[in-house]
């Protein structure tokens, strides 16, 4: 119990500090990689381009779900060997693989469709 105590004011004095830097900050109370998506997604209305930084394969796969706009991109920093990646989910879309992606997603349980990706 006292954990999650100290979680939620480690949680709320970040996004203090973060908003007082003018960082602007969303808390996710449950799927954060959906809230990410959704945050790219409108910030995609106003801005010319939005780049989601992250390695779950997760985000790409509900980016691709929800057929996010044209200038949402999802960047995937390389460690070590494997080079920086830029992936658009709206050429999976175009080509038909969104579907397919999302069955294969969900039947092989989360993060097993990364290896089709590097």
């Amino acid at each position: 119990m006292c954990f999650a105590k100290n979680k939620r004011r480690l949680i709320t004095m970040l996004m203090a500090k973060c908003e007082e830097a003018g960082i602007a900050c969303r808390q996710a109370n449950e799927d954060a990689d959906s809230l990410i998506v959704r945050t790219a997604e409108s910030l995609g209305l106003t801005h010319q381009t939005v780049a989601i930084v992250g390695e779950d394969v997760d985000l790409l796969v509900i980016m691709m779900g929800l057929n996010t706009s044209p200038n949402v991109y999802l960047l995937k920093p390389g460690k070590g060997k494997p080079p920086q990646l830029l992936y658009l989910p709206q050429s999976a879309v175009k080509q038909n693989l969104a579907k397919h992606m999302m069955f294969l997603h969900a039947m092989s349980g989360c993060n097993s469709t990364s290896s089709l990706y590097n």
